[in-house]
């Protein structure tokens, strides 16, 4: 996916989930890096699921310090920025195997579409949970 069409579709699925006007830029942005960060690991040769996390790392980078910046939930850019990358097309080919009676592919799709789903997952929760420890940190040292 190149950064161009992750921005756009980014910036749509935003409108479809109500992000304010003046924030639509930003969750394109962040879909956009997540783009760029998956075209680029691709180049390199990394696997589909490698690069698969790539973006996801740096679109949930990019969305946790747009969020801080302009003050507003990051969920609001992360989740519009993930939906162009989740492997729908490997569940499609995983079901229809199945209906098919085809196991070997059905367990080839079905692994595939799990591991990049788990890939996602892993570079959000990686940068979520990076950016949540740094907030206790902060608010556990201006306390004392």
């Amino acid at each position: 996916m190149t950064p161009f069409y992750a921005f756009l579709a980014s910036i749509g699925f935003a409108v479809l989930f109500n992000v304010p006007h003046n924030r639509l830029f930003y969750a394109g942005l962040a879909g956009g890096i997540g783009g760029a960060a998956y075209g680029i690991a691709q180049y390199l040769g990394c696997s589909e699921t490698i690069a698969l996390l790539y973006a996801s790392i740096f679109l949930s980078l990019a969305s946790e310090i747009m969020a801080r910046i302009i003050r507003c939930p990051s969920t609001m850019f992360l989740i519009s920025a993930l939906i162009p990358f989740v492997p729908g097309g490997g569940a499609y080919y995983t079901v229809l195997s199945i209906i098919e009676k085809n196991n070997d592919m059905a367990l080839h799709y079905g692994l595939n579409t799990i591991s990049q789903a788990g890939a996602i997952v892993l570079g959000c929760v990686v940068v979520t949970g990076a950016f949540s420890m740094m907030r206790s940190f902060e608010m556990h040292s201006h306390k004392g």
